[in-house]
């Protein structure tokens, strides 16, 4: 489950990371760098990509990676229209990770 649990973490930061460095995003007051956030993506999405490539085969792997990454960006979206604040959304989203991580990880997704 640790595995798991690091794996959706860093990919839902990187994802955030990534939504965060945008000019139409609601959720901060100014966008983050855009090379920081390309650099905060790739790299949790590598680590994110070994740490599943760990328990499952790297196929499944990479679409469990895909499918989270969409649900990631789809439910930042959604949240930015609800939510007035980035941490409500950031936190809920990491809270959302850490269930799917203890309920099943890839086996849910």
């Amino acid at each position: 489950m640790l595995i798991k649990f690091l794996a959706l973490q860093l990919l839902w930061f990187g994802s955030a990371a990534v939504y965060c460095s945008s000019d139409k995003q609601q959720l901060l007051s100014r966008p983050l760098s855009r090379t920081f956030a390309v650099a905060a993506f790739l790299l949790g999405t590598a680590c994110s990509m070994i740490l599943l490539s760990l328990l499952y085969h790297w196929l499944s792997a990479g679409f469990t990676l895909l499918v989270v990454l969409m649900f990631c960006w789809c439910f930042l979206t959604l949240m930015s229209g609800h939510c007035s604040k980035a941490t409500t959304a950031l936190g809920s989203g990491a809270l959302l990770m850490t269930l799917l991580a203890w309920l099943g990880g890839a086996d849910v997704a």
